[in-house]
């Protein structure tokens, strides 16, 4: 992800190490009779080792800054995650809380999906595995929840997690937050959305609160916005993640804002884009979040997930491009989770975990794939959208459709353009 290793650092302690043993074969020459030549160039190669060593030393500090700053200080402390430290008592507890939530819903209407490899022509490194594989159905859920929480690559170090915690460190605890962020690119579109707020939901709700997590608003749109969203504006900190994250159009902000808000939600996080226009249902969806853990929203008839995913992510994420064949999309924009340890330390924390690894969760640069077009695996990529969605399929399997929003409700619409540059008084 970096260029800074620690193997490099290595290298240059050694270096210092020979420069410091060099000055003091100088001290000792100094204290006997050498003639002036001699001595000048001693002196010369004291100097020079002098500024070499305070290059060197500058370079260690600033390559350890730059690894704590990704979250990998724990590789100068002999490792990532301390495996054996894996605690099974909580693993069983989270996969008796995963077969229980599966086991409650039982009501509400969703699309079927019974997809085969060989159903759409763009799967031809597929359609000799027919139907599509399905390693789920052979794992139990005290294996997948065991993957989630075990895997290496899915876990946050402590120092990540802590950087991740201090963007949430000055909202305050409720038992509802709300959570959005915007650039300034959709200042009109969330004029909108908040108009929607004010009117539809901020009647009906109590105990609350709402957060806009700037990620590039200008001055004056800040203090337009500031003065009439009824909000609390949070300015993302991108100095306190790797260079990646600053690329907003890798929508690595996202999970890390889902990580770090829910940790003040007592009861439910909602996020929603600035694109999420509520109807006056929306409390039977906030209600059944609450009771079932999540409530998502998946399309009647979506593209599938691999299609827009790139290889790259389902590689680092460990799952097969074939199986998830059978998975169509759900929106990463609309989500609405219980404070609860299975969504957070089963999904919520390995989701950040990708969105700090520009491998993971940006694998290509974003203006390559951002357009999906053509009939074929991988023809484009949703960066924190693919990430979800194979997590969801990790954890949940084939009754992954049973965390989203039933067809007979309909508590919002997704209504990408629609604008209103009026509402905030100027």
């Amino acid at each position: 992800m970096r260029s800074y290793s620690v193997a490099r650092i290595e290298r240059h302690l050694e270096q210092t190490a020979i420069l410091l043993y060099i000055f003091r074969i100088i001290k000792m020459a100094l204290t006997k009779k050498v003639n002036v030549v001699v001595l000048f160039a001693l002196l010369a190669l004291a100097v020079l080792a002098y500024v070499n060593r305070a290059r060197i030393l500058i370079t260690c500090t600033q390559e350890i800054v730059n690894l704590e700053r990704a979250g990998s200080l724990e590789k100068l402390r002999g490792g990532n995650v301390d495996m054996s430290s894996i605690d099974e008592t909580k693993v069983s507890s989270l996969a008796k809380m995963l077969q229980e939530r599966l086991d409650l819903i039982t009501e509400g209407k969703w699309p079927k999906r019974n997809l085969i490899c060989e159903d759409i022509n763009s799967t031809a490194p597929c359609k000799s595995r027919t139907p599509c594989a399905r390693p789920w159905e052979t794992r139990t859920h005290q294996q997948r929840v065991r993957e989630l929480l075990t895997l290496p690559r899915l876990q946050l170090s402590p120092a990540q997690l802590d950087s991740i915690l201090k963007l949430s460190e000055k909202i305050p605890e409720k038992d509802l937050i709300i959570a959005s962020a915007i650039s300034s690119n959709h200042f009109d579109e969330m004029q909108s959305m908040f108009q929607n707020l004010h009117e539809i939901v901020y009647p009906r709700i109590k105990n609350f609160h709402m957060v806009l997590f700037d990620i590039g608003l200008s001055p004056l749109q800040r203090n337009i916005t500031q003065k009439n969203c009824r909000c609390q504006i949070v300015k993302f900190n991108f100095d306190l993640f790797p260079p990646h994250v600053s690329d907003i159009r890798c929508y690595s902000w996202k999970p890390i804002i889902f990580r770090a808000v829910i940790a003040k939600a007592r009861k439910l996080f909602v996020y929603q884009d600035s694109s999420i226009r509520w109807s006056t249902e929306f409390p039977k969806v906030f209600e059944r979040a609450l009771k079932y853990g999540q409530q998502t929203v998946a399309p009647m008839y979506g593209d599938n997930v691999p299609s827009n995913s790139m290889k790259q992510t389902l590689d680092y994420l460990n799952e097969d491009v074939c199986a998830m064949r059978q998975f169509e999309e759900m929106q990463a924009g609309i989500q609405m989770n219980r404070h609860d340890n299975l969504v957070i330390e089963a999904l919520l924390n390995p989701w950040a975990k990708c969105a700090l690894e520009d491998s993971c969760i940006c694998p290509i640069k974003p203006s390559a794939v951002i357009r999906c077009t053509g009939q074929h695996l991988h023809r484009c990529h949703r960066f924190d959208q693919s990430a979800f969605n194979t997590l969801m399929a990790k954890l949940y399997g084939s009754e992954r459709y049973k965390m989203s929003v039933p067809l007979d409700l309909h508590p919002l619409k997704i209504m990408r353009g629609d604008r209103n540059s009026t509402y905030f008084k100027k």
